[in-house]
């Protein structure tokens, strides 16, 4: 009887221990298998980052170059706007002493004939 409570003890031992031997196998699989689908979920991930990263980049380029174009006309037009006013400074000058000299010859003939 001993021996028969010992054989069925050791069989039992046996069977967990394959069930257990067997469930750290199935265990490793997984774990392997989840492993393996998570490294791929991240490349993909990792892909479509550096995708919409390298698109961002694209339009920061494409946004900086219509900012240095806008500053570069607008440079331009400043300068533009600076050399008319120049004009315009000029020409002012011009019919002021016109003015200030036709004002000085009416003064002085009325001066004159007030005189005489």
């Amino acid at each position: 009887m001993r021996l028969l409570s010992l054989v069925e003890e050791s069989s039992s031992q046996q069977a967990l221990a394959l069930a257990e031997e067997g469930f750290a196998r199935r265990l490793a699989e997984t774990e392997m298998r989840f492993e393996r689908r998570l490294a791929e979920q991240l490349g993909a991930l990792e892909g479509r980052l550096n995708q919409r990263f390298a698109d961002m980049e694209n339009r920061i380029a494409a946004v900086d170059q219509r900012v240095t174009a806008l500053d570069k006309r607008l440079t331009e037009e400043v300068a533009k706007v600076r050399t008319e006013l120049a004009d315009v400074r000029a020409d002012i000058l011009k019919w002021m002493f016109l003015f200030w000299i036709g004002q000085a010859a009416v003064m002085a003939t009325l001066l004159y004939s007030f005189r005489h």
